[in-house]
């Protein structure tokens, strides 16, 4: 059974930091995060293989696949141009972003500051919802030191 769509925004060049989260609790209750940190690797057997042991092999792989698609799925088309030629592996997609969205370089670090230091309320915007935007910016402050 396919699981429902996300219920959060896709990850675009703006907002790696709340999406992981997001995207990290989504692979959990998909039992596939710990693939995607490589911390469970594909099982190896010898030949022949008994029932438990292709019933074991069946589902890596399918909460492998699951998890490509899953990350796949959440991003949004602009960011989906890196992960094209590594689509097939959710490890190396979920490195790839990390290492686009989290250089830790003067130009990404100022980009933050300025949003930070520019940040006012919109029309229509509550306080809370500013004062989150406002804690998700000191957030990838932080995330960027070096």
């Amino acid at each position: 059974m396919a699981p429902a769509p996300a219920t959060f925004a896709k990850l675009t060049n703006r907002n790696y930091q709340q999406w992981r989260l997001d995207m990290e609790a989504r692979l959990r209750t998909l039992a596939a995060l710990r693939i995607v940190n490589g911390t469970e690797s594909r099982p190896s057997f010898t030949e022949p293989l008994d029932g438990a042991e292709r019933r074991d092999l069946r589902d890596f792989d399918n909460r492998h696949d699951l998890a490509a698609g899953e990350i796949w799925s959440c991003v949004e088309r602009e960011q989906q141009t890196h992960l094209e030629a590594i689509r097939d592996d959710p490890v190396a997609m979920w490195a790839k972003l990390e290492a686009v969205h989290m250089q830790k370089r003067p130009g990404t670090r100022f980009n933050t500051y300025n949003a930070l230091l520019s940040l006012s309320k919109a029309e229509d915007e509550s306080l809370s919802t500013l004062s989150t935007r406002a804690s998700q910016l000191k957030s990838d402050m932080k995330a960027l030191r070096p």
